[in-house]
């Protein structure tokens, strides 16, 4: 069985915050954001794209992670983590963190099908649970992998699945 965790010596550099190229993308205002503007959710929540890479590879792959605001008690979008203004100092600096890939449940990439899924996980995260945030359910001896991570309240909500980089 994989680990559900990364190895927390490894390292990412944190390369810039961006906006999604995807043109279609609602853009809103906000001084916290990257450059004071934000994607915006079908449901009102920000997002904004962070990208990643290997410090000891400078051809490698540069890979990329959303990240966005969730709904507090009352409805109301809020950062419960790092907005783009408290990311933006950490950007050109390493971080700890892996590129992660598993199998999981097939989905649909245009006209092809995939069953595995690379992403950004960061130290102190649960790789089951960023997986499943991503909308890809890890696949572990042919199931798929049940284990509680977090409470299900305290979990993020997805970015819509129209949200595209």
């Amino acid at each position: 069985m994989e680990a559900n965790t990364i190895n927390t010596d490894s390292r990412l550099i944190l390369k810039s915050l961006r906006l999604s190229s995807n043109p279609a993308k609602p853009v809103a205002d906000m001084e916290e954001g990257v450059n004071g503007k934000i994607n915006m959710t079908s449901d009102g929540r920000g997002y904004f794209i962070a990208e990643f890479s290997d410090p000891s590879n400078p051809f490698a792959v540069t890979r990329s992670r959303v990240i966005q605001q969730q709904k507090d008690s009352v409805g109301n979008a809020t950062w419960r983590g790092p907005s783009p203004r408290d990311l933006s100092p950490w950007v050109g600096k390493q971080l700890p963190g892996e590129f992660v890939t598993r199998s999981v449940e097939p989905y649909s990439i245009g006209d092809s099908t995939a069953t595995s899924y690379t992403t950004v996980v960061l130290k102190n995260e649960m790789v089951t649970t960023v997986f499943r945030q991503a909308g890809h359910d890890v696949i572990t001896n042919g199931a798929v992998d049940t284990v509680a991570t977090v409470v299900e309240e305290d979990a993020p909500i997805p970015a819509d699945a129209e949200t595209a980089f």
